[in-house]
C-alpha cells in the first residue's frame, strides 16, 4: 500500500505483506484485502491480471470497476509507451521492461520511501531478486529472477495505480511521471504470478540513456 506524497518525486510505501501458510488461501487473501481497502481509504487497487482473474472480479464486484485497475505484464514492446488499455478484458497491458526500469530508477533516485529497514527485509529480497540478463543470440537484455519477486511487482503496480489516479492515463513517453502535484493518492499493488513475456531491450546506445537506465 502506498501513495504519491509529491508526484512524481516522492512515493511512500506505508504497508506491505506476503501472504503465507493458511493466509495464502485466496479467500483469506480477499477477506484481508477488502478489509484493508475499506479501512485505509485506498482509492484504487492495482492487481495482477495473470493468475488472479477470479479474485479480481470479486474485488470489482465489491468496490466497483472504477476502483480496480488490472495490470498485466505482456510481450508488448514499449515504443515509448508503458501501458495500453484493453477494454474487452478491462486491463492495462504493460511493457514489462520499461515499467520495471521506471521502478528501479525511482529507487536509485531515492524517490521511494519505505518503512524501517527492520520491517522490510523480505520486501527488499524480492526487489533484489531481479536482475538483467543478456541474450547473445538476439543482442537483447531482459529482466529475470531466480527467487520470488512478487514484492517488486506489487510496488510497481502500486506506483502505477497512484499515477493513474493523478494523471488519468499513462500517456507520454519514457518515465512519464513529469507533472508535479501534491497530495497523497493512495493505491495498492497486488503482486502474484508474473507473466513471462518476450519483451526485451535491444543493446544499443539508447539503452544506456537516462530514460532506459536500469538497476
Amino acid at each position: 500500500v502506498g501513495g504519491w506524497s509529491q508526484f512524481p518525486h516522492k512515493f511512500d510505501v506505508y504497508y506491505w505483506k506476503v501472504f503465507k501458510g493458511r493466509e495464502a488461501d485466496p479467500f483469506e487473501q480477499l477477506k484481508q484485502i477488502k478489509d484493508m481497502v475499506s479501512k485505509s481509504g485506498i482509492k484504487l487497487i492495482g492487481p495482477d491480471y495473470g493468475c488472479g482473474q477470479v479474485q479480481n472480479i470479486d474485488l470489482i464486484n465489491t468496490f466497483g470497476e472504477d476502483r480496480v485497475s488490472q495490470f498485466f505484464h505482456t510481450g508488448m514492446r514499449s515504443d515509448g509507451v508503458r501501458a495500453r488499455w484493453e477494454g474487452k478484458t478491462r486491463k492495462w497491458h504493460l511493457a514489462r521492461n520499461k515499467v520495471l526500469t521506471d521502478t528501479f530508477e525511482s529507487i536509485k533516485r531515492a524517490q521511494i520511501t519505505f518503512p524501517r529497514f527492520e520491517e522490510c527485509g523480505e520486501l527488499f529480497d524480492h526487489i533484489l531478486a531481479e536482475s538483467m540478463e543478456y541474450r547473445v543470440e538476439s543482442n537483447t537484455m531482459r529482466y529475470v529472477n531466480s527467487k520470488p519477486d512478487d514484492g517488486l511487482h506489487a510496488l510497481a503496480y502500486a506506483m502505477l495505480a497512484g499515477e493513474l489516479l493523478i494523471r488519468g492515463d499513462f500517456s507520454g513517453n519514457g518515465n512519464s511521471r513529469m507533472t508535479s502535484q501534491s497530495g497523497v493518492e493512495l493505491g495498492t499493488g497486488l503482486g502474484g504470478y508474473d507473466h513471462l513475456d518476450e519483451e526485451e531491450f535491444p543493446v544499443d546506445d539508447s539503452f544506456y540513456t537516462d530514460e532506459y537506465y536500469a538497476a
